[in-house]
């Protein structure tokens, strides 16, 4: 709690959550062997540490500007990795209200009469409720109007994570919608149903024509709920031994009256939370059936903590998963590769469709991984507490 406690020290007493986030015993932070210069350099594509919304874990890159400043206050000198900075901060609150949407749908009054509880449509359904509280909680509710800019001396009026909707924006929006309004706490269940169900009721094709800001939000959440339902789908499929289409954007339909119910108390919960910084806290935990055991290879890569299944001494795993060869990068320090190795990389990601191997890694960078797990392929499994939520 203490390294919880040190990355949000800026924006601790902005507002009550960011509080309860550092005091919150419950939840913890795990590095994970990645190396966030990759990313920042453009070579691999950015992506999240990620969090197991099940055992309370949240992860982050070992090497990276939070954990720098996690381990040694360290805040640097140029904007652009201030602002980078301030993302990743911002991206643990948001895991954080991942974790707080899973125990108060596990303390749910209601819980005992859901039907197959834990089985793979329902923690979809679960996942994207909680997508619903953290985006709302933390990008409607507090970032619209909380400006976090002059605490990181950024340049940027507003800073905002997974959705831009500003107060100006909001205006603008009005004139030609003057019902429109995030600051409510009915504006969880349409967010929460938007994600489900790709549709956002109160608006016609006139209305994207005639104001702008209004046409840039909608397209974007449209987008976005898309893209959590294909990462629900399939962590929930990897959670469970089963496969999921990566395409697979279409609704979930949650219609029951346990789902109406459900959506409607976490709304109340979270409003509470937000507007009074209070709820109570449970010690409720959702209880599925922990699997011991996945014959094989992990079904995905990116879902599960992958520095626990990947040999040095073959090229097994990348021949299995060839599009994961930005993850096993990203697990080499970013310093031990010379000017002259980048460029190789450069050159191999262009010109090759797969361009690593763990052969060729060990070879050409001289490096001897010792970060991976000497397993043999044939003995790979896959715990319940190896599976980690995060954005492919």
């Amino acid at each position: 709690m203490d390294r919880m406690k040190t990355a949000l020290s800026r924006i601790e007493m902005e507002h009550p959550l960011f509080h309860r986030v550092t005091t919150d015993s419950r939840t913890h932070i795990f590095f994970r062997p990645y190396d966030a210069r990759w990313a920042y350099s453009g070579l691999v594509n950015e992506f999240q540490a990620g969090f197991n919304p099940l055992n309370g874990k949240i992860y982050t890159h070992q090497n990276s500007l939070l954990a720098r400043w996690i381990r040694k206050g360290a805040v640097p000198e140029m904007e652009i990795a201030r602002k980078i900075l301030l993302k990743e901060t911002l991206f643990l609150v948001h895991d954080y209200l991942h974790q707080l949407a899973f125990r108060e749908i596990a303390a749910f009054p209601g819980a005992a009469t859901i039907p197959n509880y834990t089985r793979e449509r329902n923690l979809v359904f679960f996942l994207l409720i909680s997508e619903a509280v953290a985006t709302v909680v933390l990008d409607y509710w507090i970032l619209s109007k909380l400006n976090l800019s002059p605490l990181y001396g950024l340049s940027d009026p507003y800073f905002q994570l997974t959705i831009q909707l500003n107060e100006s924006q909001v205006r603008e929006i009005k004139s030609i919608a003057p019902d429109f309004s995030i600051d409510r706490e009915s504006l969880f269940s349409e967010i929460c149903r938007f994600y489900l169900e790709g549709e956002m009721q109160g608006f016609d094709i006139q209305d994207l024509e005639n104001c702008p800001a209004l046409q840039e939000y909608l397209v974007h959440e449209l987008r976005y709920g898309a893209k959590q339902r294909r990462y629900a789908r399939r962590w929930a499929a990897s959670l469970t031994g089963t496969l999921a289409s990566p395409f697979d954007d279409s609704p979930v339909l949650a219609q029951e009256p346990w789902q109406n119910d459900l959506i409607g108390h976490i709304g109340k919960r979270v409003w509470s939370l937000t507007t009074r910084g209070e709820l109570d806290d449970s010690n409720a935990s959702l209880q599925v059936d922990r699997i011991s055991k996945l014959p094989g290879f992990p079904s995905d890569p990116r879902l599960v903590c992958i520095e626990k299944f990947v040999a040095p001494d073959s090229s097994a795993f990348l021949k299995h998963y060839p599009g994961a060869d930005e993850l096993v990068l990203s697990m080499i320090d970013y310093n031990d590769i010379s000017d002259s190795e980048r460029q190789q990389l450069i050159f191999r990601f262009i010109t090759e469709t797969h361009p690593l191997s763990m052969d060729w890694i060990a070879t050409h960078l001289k490096r001897p991984l010792e970060s991976f797990a000497r397993v043999k392929s044939d003995d790979l499994v896959a715990s319940f507490d190896d599976h980690v939520f995060c954005l492919p």
